[in-house]
């Protein structure tokens, strides 16, 4: 089954958990929540399918963003997202997880500081 990203913009100043009728419609998914905004979603519709049922459960002046992901090889990305992500993932196959020796703090890869990104002027 597809597995899609679906990004919100509440923009009356809302939050996404204060809209009641998407939260109706999101329950009703297969879901995992990535980030306040962000989801991970498992439906057998297309990516204008799912964006039409949840627009009809949102305000008109907010915004939705839709993308699919494609099947486990070649997929690459990177997160640091709310708990359960990786098993959300794994049980969608969408994701192999690599074995515990090649995390990048073992070979000496740090978080970057806020200073390391200097805007180009």
């Amino acid at each position: 089954m597809p597995v899609y990203v679906v990004g919100f913009e509440v923009r009356s100043g809302k939050s996404v958990e204060d809209c009641a009728g998407l939260q109706e419609a999101m329950a009703k998914l297969e879901k995992h929540r990535v980030m306040p905004w962000l989801y991970l979603v498992s439906v057998p519709f297309t990516a204008g399918a799912l964006k039409q049922y949840l627009l009809n459960h949102m305000p008109d002046d907010d915004r939705i963003w839709i993308s699919r992901l494609p099947p486990a090889v070649n997929l690459e990305f990177a997160y640091h997202a709310m708990g359960g992500t990786s098993a959300w993932l794994k049980k969608h196959s969408r994701i192999e997880l690599p074995p515990a020796a090649a995390s990048p703090h073992r070979f000496g890869f740090n978080r970057p500081r806020a200073t390391d990104y200097r805007p180009s002027i």
